[in-house]
């Protein structure tokens, strides 16, 4: 009945993890971004799993090589859990817990010892499948492998809480296309993590032939989930992570022409446009460096600057990222486009410029509007 179902579901899987490996590490060669980079380990982790549990598995006249191989696979796919975990936290702005980290690779290296040094995971040839599968010999390889996934998918709880209720609710008009690619990364990251915890448990209760099942169907999943949510907009989780607050647009005296607000909160529009006036006029007359300045720091705020000729276009925020800078720049060319026959070096009606907010949402592709 299972006679090269097994073998299939491998296959399939292997694929879907190399295709996803060579998408996102030919945009991370391109971009450079450490998340894409996470990602694109995790996947390679995935593959190198699927393939070694696949050649390792009909290696039926080498026994010590389809027990290396076979080991391997586990070994590697099961660190596929911490690089998700770098990964998730990493691309929604948050910082690495090192309590949780060290947890992390203490078990891990536990595992990694259960599986080599002591034993605890055979291979068995299994007619029903035609292939060689693995066994734990003790709970503990088991155990540890609950405990890995587990203590990921706690993390990753609480990550969500910040990313839905602490950042995503503070925005205003956020686009339902955004909610969805921060549920579907969510969502796929719980299928691979949650679900290969309980998937532990219940292949205990399984027979030896489709325990494995579940992980690699598992997997695909989550794989798939993770690649379609993350390719909707690639830029937009790492520009929610800077926090956006305000974006202006100011002559080079400092006088406000356009602004966009991005958060719920309150704020004085007329302080920030006063402090933005002083620092532009400060760099201007005292340091002499105004186009050269693209990032200020002010207490727990980023002020980033793009300069045009004699326009200064800001955004300010709590964080900063690269994608958030490029966001302001595609800002700056379509304003500039559109307007270009309104704009003087003394220019000071807002009212010119009312129409820029859809602008905003053509650099900014989180946000709708009305």
């Amino acid at each position: 009945m299972y006679v090269h179902t097994l073998l299939i579901i491998l296959s399939l899987q292997t694929l879907v993890t190399f295709v996803s490996l060579v998408i996102i590490l030919n945009r991370y060669l391109k971009s450079k971004l450490t998340p894409e980079l996470l990602l694109s380990i995790f996947f390679f982790l995935l593959t190198l799993w699927g393939l070694f549990f696949t050649i390792g598995g009909i290696l039926k006249n080498n026994l010590i090589l389809a027990t290396i191989l076979l080991k391997c696979g586990l070994v590697l796919g099961t660190a596929g859990f911490i690089f998700l975990y770098f990964f998730t936290i990493i691309i929604f702005g948050s910082r690495v817990n090192y309590f949780t980290f060290g947890l992390l690779t203490s078990l891990y290296s536990v595992f990694i010892t259960s599986v080599f040094v002591y034993n605890d995971v055979d291979i068995t040839w299994s007619n029903e499948v035609g292939m060689f599968v693995l066994v734990f010999q003790t709970h503990t390889p088991r155990i540890l492998f609950f405990l890995l996934a587990t203590i990921v998918g706690i993390r990753l709880i609480y990550e969500s809480y910040k990313i839905i209720f602490l950042r995503l609710k503070k925005l205003l008009n956020v686009s339902k296309t955004t909610r969805r690619q921060f549920t579907l990364l969510l969502l796929a990251a719980y299928i691979g993590i949650f679900g290969d915890a309980v998937g532990s448990v219940i292949a205990y209760f399984l027979p030896v032939q489709t325990r494995l099942l579940p992980f690699h169907i598992l997997v695909a999943i989550s794989t798939i989930l993770i690649l379609f949510a993350y390719l909707m907009a690639p830029q937009v989780p790492y520009i929610i992570a800077s926090r956006p607050i305000m974006l202006y647009v100011a002559n080079e005296d400092g006088i406000p022409i356009f602004s966009f607000k991005f958060v719920k909160i309150p704020i004085d529009e007329s302080l920030f446009g006063a402090i933005i006036a002083a620092l532009i006029q400060f760099g201007k007359h005292t340091l002499k460096t105004h186009e050269e300045i693209r990032n200020i720091r002010w207490e727990n705020l980023t002020m980033t600057f793009k300069v045009y000729e004699y326009l200064r276009f800001i955004i300010i925020s709590e964080g900063y990222h690269p994608q958030l800078y490029k966001a302001l720049e595609t800002f700056t060319e379509r304003f500039i486009k559109k307007y270009n026959d309104k704009l003087s070096p003394d220019v000071r009606d807002i009212t010119l410029f009312k129409d820029a907010v859809y602008l905003v949402k053509e650099a900014f592709p989180f946000i709708v509007i009305d």
